[in-house]
């Protein structure tokens, strides 16, 4: 009778193994998720001979400001610290200034309202005159100047296109069973920076160059973020900046001349 009573508890205990094991099994063997490539494109308008990555050590270089023309103000922020990132990392031996640093020291000048006046101006304008050059250059104490700027951060849901809707037989056509509902949607985000280094000595943009990035993916099993996807946008730029500087001759510019 005891072992009668034993035997349902060590069946129950041998199924429960087995099906520990099996569903360990097809854990194991389940097929990752994996997020969808972010597509990358850079582009470059200006570089100057003059600009190298010894006279980014030399001079050092503070990203005076960021600004926004099609984006959230909280998208500011995060492109900020992504290109201050990217910087940091594309020239290590250079002193660099985050624009929240740079800030600090318009600040300390006590030149907050002509400093919110110029980025305010900027974008019309997209230039500096000899004068505030050096006048930004002389409060951040270096000699270039990193202006950025979001021109897009875009997150969005679209139907996709689905190829062969209809039917290569004659007369038949496929159509939706429940509706609009049942129609795929993607969801697409879309990041674009802009970057220009100013000379301060010489009032003249020496680089200027464009990096984006896109994902696309399946709504409902988003697997990249906002963030990362900002990330490889001010990745593109940077890189973008680090390989046209460093095909350059190795000088470090101490005129004006290109």
């Amino acid at each position: 009778m005891q072992g009668e009573g034993r035997a349902p508890l060590v069946a129950s205990i041998i199924f429960g193994s087995a099906a520990l094991l099996f569903t360990g099994c097809a854990a194991l063997f389940a097929p990752p998720n994996v997020p969808p490539p972010v597509q990358e494109y850079t582009q470059v308008d200006l570089v100057s001979s003059r600009l190298t990555p010894e006279a980014l050590k030399s001079g050092g270089l503070a990203v005076l400001a960021v600004l926004i023309t099609d984006a959230p103000e909280g998208f500011q922020q995060n492109a900020a610290y992504e290109l201050f990132q990217g910087l940091r990392f594309s020239f290590p031996q250079a002193h660099i200034i985050p624009r929240a640093a740079a800030i600090d020291k318009v600040i300390a000048a006590d030149r907050l309202q002509e400093y919110k006046a110029f980025v305010k101006a900027y974008p019309e304008k997209r230039r500096m005159t000899l004068d505030e050059a050096k006048y930004w250059g002389e409060i951040e104490g270096v000699r270039y100047l990193f202006i950025g700027a979001v021109d897009l951060a875009d997150k969005h849901t679209e139907a996709r296109m689905v190829q062969g809707r209809e039917s290569a037989v004659a007369g038949k056509i496929s159509v939706f069973a429940s509706g609009p509902s049942m129609i795929p949607e993607e969801v697409r985000k879309s990041v674009a920076l802009r970057g220009e280094i100013w000379d301060s000595q010489c009032g003249q943009a020496v680089w200027i160059g464009k990096g984006e990035a896109a994902v696309v993916e399946e709504a409902g099993k988003e697997l990249v973020r906002v963030e990362d996807v900002f990330i490889s946008a001010a990745r593109s730029l940077t890189n973008a900046l680090a390989r046209t500087v460093a095909e350059k001759p190795v000088s470090v510019a101490k005129g004006c001349q290109s």
